[in-house]
């Protein structure tokens, strides 16, 4: 229980970002396994919103695909308040990205600016919510992308997202993590150590307190 004037602490938030087909649900799946397993915290995980979206997405993508999306994510963030540590394998400025891209593209067809409104819309709500991650962690294209029954396999779609991500990343902290799943699990780790030590250090620390109140019962 929360006491008088305590605040309820907010978890930790990490999150992966990059264009689709980097591998970030793979080493987010690898990070919440072993923060579950070997550190014992609890740990949250929110993967992938646009595989659920029920609007088209990839290169057929619209303003309310990502709206849906980018606020999707959101709800399914602060549903795992919690948790000690909640681990995203996107961020919201990811899903940002394709609706970018998809302004781009209709200047392109229709040589006119569509759609502002929207976009400066959803520059607010991505801005505010960026700051509510913990660690950022980039995932540069490193190697071919593979097909799905839900990702585009398309090379130059890929990489239109990752520039624009790139781009928009500028001003935000961020870490960039490339290699192996382990390697980069590992980079992961090392950046986030002491923060995970702490939570596992009060976490003894509650249990020792609640031990000592129920000993100081039973007397």
């Amino acid at each position: 229980m929360i006491s008088k004037g305590e605040k309820m602490k907010k978890p930790i938030s990490i999150a992966l970002c990059g264009t689709h087909g980097v591998g970030k649900s793979t080493l987010a799946q690898a990070l919440f396994k072993e923060l579950d397993n070997l550190y014992k915290v609890n740990v949250g995980f929110v993967d992938s919103v646009a595989r659920d979206c029920p609007f088209p997405i990839n290169e057929d993508t619209t303003v309310k695909s990502q709206h849906w999306i980018i606020t999707e994510r959101i709800k399914r963030e602060l549903e795992l308040n919690d948790k000690d540590i909640i681990i995203c394998s996107r961020t919201v400025l990811d899903d940002f990205a394709y609706l970018l891209r998809f302004q781009k593209q209709m200047w392109r067809k229709l040589g006119a600016v569509l759609y502002q409104d929207a976009v400066d819309f959803e520059r607010k709500i991505v801005e505010h919510w960026m700051h509510n991650y913990n660690y950022i962690f980039y995932m540069p294209v490193e190697f071919k992308i593979k097909s799905d029954d839900k990702r585009s396999d398309s090379a130059e779609f890929q990489r239109d997202i990752d520039k624009i991500i790139l781009k928009e990343l500028d001003g935000y902290n961020f870490s960039t993590v490339s290699g192996s799943v382990e390697e980069r699990l590992k980079t992961i780790l090392n950046a986030i150590n002491t923060d995970v030590e702490k939570i596992k250090q009060e976490k003894i620390s509650i249990k020792e307190k609640t031990l000592d109140y129920l000993v100081s019962l039973s007397k």
